[in-house]
């Protein structure tokens, strides 16, 4: 069964500037995101049925939406930064209607509705457990960058994603790619 998700990818040139803010993080105990595949998750489904990939295509098909300017901005984690389970990089722009869209063309189709706020964020690492200096140097980290602006770039479409969790990180195929209007 594919593993899947909706995402919108960042392009490129911003590749060295997520790399460069992963290289200060702490370097124990966190599982960071390689920059070359960082992205914005829309959408997690999960696994699906292979056959309902076609309708799942389908669906996302009737997504319209404009291209919108967005902006890689701030540095945090969830559920917050002493607790920190997810570090991330901020993301501003038209990210919710987006997202919503989604959510509306997969709910028809049967897919369950996202029960957590939706949060645009472009995930930098997972964090397994924090001692007390790297939990200190994240926090000093994300302050220092809370409101720290990264990069901008022209969202034009998103992407259906296939996920194979393997031993060396996540493998991604786009499977689709959904232009937005221009």
């Amino acid at each position: 069964m594919p593993r899947l998700f909706t995402a919108v990818d960042i392009p490129e040139i911003l590749t060295p500037v997520v790399a460069e803010l992963e290289a200060q993080l702490p370097s124990t105990h966190l599982k960071l995101v390689r920059a070359d595949i960082a992205h914005i998750t829309l959408k997690f489904m999960g696994e699906v049925l292979e056959e309902e990939l076609p309708h799942i295509i389908q669906a996302l098909s009737g997504v319209h939406m404009g291209r919108f300017e967005a902006t890689l901005k701030g540095v945090g984690a969830f559920p917050s930064a002493k607790k920190a389970r997810v570090v991330w990089m901020g993301c501003e722009g038209e990210f919710a209607p987006l997202f919503e869209g989604i959510e509306n063309a997969l709910f028809s189709f049967g897919v369950e509705r996202e029960k957590r706020q939706f949060h645009a964020h472009l995930t930098l690492a997972r964090v397994k457990r924090l001692t007390g200096e790297d939990a200190a140097l994240l926090e000093s980290l994300i302050e220092s960058h809370e409101s720290t602006h990264f990069g901008e770039f022209e969202v034009n479409e998103f992407v259906l994603v296939q996920s194979t969790l393997t031993p060396e990180g996540p493998i991604y195929e786009e499977l689709e790619h959904f232009p937005l209007e221009g």
